[in-house]
């Protein structure tokens, strides 16, 4: 009888990329494979049963929203439980004390996270992330193994629990029709926030003839007016949420798709760049270059696989003329677009992070 795999969340979509299409879906060639989440009615997905739990909509509610989902994993009643979120962490020592194995599956560094959440009031930050750390570390020395997706956080994180694996984010490699064009067009696919730019980007097209074409939703009103008002709007072709099985397709009609980040010094997975984020493999993967920030991870794909350029994130000349590079020169982009989705086929996919998570529970398999 195949082990039983439950996986737990409280905060992400029921079909989220990386928790059911890539890590359920995966495990489930394998094992008997179930996910609880609180966004969506029970249904069976793909042969994996999906349990909703009723939850509140808002932030709060659902980060204190606990004790329904530990009572669905203990009727589930499966061996493993891979837990996604922090608040779930508390669920933990229950699970443990019916003999369970437990995994827990760092997305992000909360602790840096925490200082820059905008819903959460400035003076209070740096308070509340102290408290996290002591919170995690109290609770991840229960846990069978720990994951997490960049080298920073699995760093981090080996010194509270030394079973702790990397299993990074690449995307699910799927061939394309090759559609792209090269024209006077970058693009954006994500969360329109400040962390990404989008500021410096288009004030940096006043100095250039391309169009900066953007999908995704803002969900910060103010930063979306406070672009609106800038010089470089008039280039913006602000398009909204699309489906994602629409991004591939919206990417191959620009020419190169912007990853330009700046992080705060709290937020420490992302002073080297992270393999959590999937934006620079998704543009890879599309056949177009990345024009990215200086920072060591990214940088040194960029430079590896001659994919791209970098930039420095406040300086708009060093933005603009990258844009004026790549739109200028379509040949030369067209090489670094080759490039880049040569290198996703054959090292940035799911196809072999994957064969990393089954030795993550090839290990949990022999904890006693």
């Amino acid at each position: 009888m195949s082990m039983k795999v439950c996986h737990v969340t409280n905060m992400h979509k029921p079909f989220d990329g990386r928790i059911f299409r890539k890590q359920c879906i995966s495990l489930s060639k394998y094992y008997d494979v179930s996910l609880i989440q609180g966004r969506s009615e029970d249904q069976v997905v793909d042969g994996i049963h999906v349990y909703g739990i009723p939850v509140a909509e808002g932030q709060i509610k659902r980060m204190v929203t606990i004790k329904p989902f530990l009572k669905k994993a203990l009727e589930v009643d499966a061996d493993v439980y891979h837990i996604h979120d922090p608040e779930l962490l508390r669920i933990i020592p229950a699970l443990k004390r019916k003999g369970k194995k437990v995994i827990f599956d760092s997305h992000e560094n909360f602790p840096g996270v925490l200082l820059i959440k905008e819903w959460m009031p400035q003076q209070i930050r740096k308070m509340v992330s102290r408290i996290y750390i002591k919170y995690e570390k109290h609770y991840l020395r229960y846990c069978d193994a720990i994951i997490s997706v960049t080298p920073s956080i699995v760093e981090r994180l080996s010194h509270i629990g030394p079973r702790t694996f990397m299993v990074t984010n690449y995307p699910i490699y799927k061939e394309s029709e090759d559609h792209r064009r090269w024209g006077a067009s970058v693009c954006f696919a994500g969360g329109i926030t400040k962390e990404w730019m989008h500021h410096s980007i288009i004030e940096s097209l006043t100095n250039t003839n391309a169009t900066y074409r953007i999908v995704g939703g803002c969900p910060y009103k103010e930063y979306e007016n406070r672009l609106r008002q800038l010089s470089g709007w008039g280039h913006v072709e602000y398009l909204g949420k699309i489906k994602h099985e629409e991004v591939n397709g919206f990417l191959q009609e620009s020419s190169a798709g912007m990853a330009v980040y700046t992080y705060d010094d709290a937020n420490v997975d992302f002073k080297e760049g992270t393999l959590g984020n999937q934006k620079i493999f998704e543009y890879m993967m599309a056949g177009i270059p990345i024009i990215t920030s200086h920072l060591k991870l990214w940088e040194e794909i960029v430079r590896t696989n001659d994919c791209g350029l970098c930039v420095e994130p406040n300086d708009t000349k060093s933005i603009s003329d990258a844009i004026n590079y790549i739109v200028n020169n379509p040949k030369e982009a067209e090489r670094m677009g080759n490039n880049a989705a040569k290198a996703v086929r054959e090292k940035y996919n799911w196809s072999i992070q994957e064969k990393e998570l089954y030795k993550v529970y090839e290990y949990v398999e022999t904890v006693q």
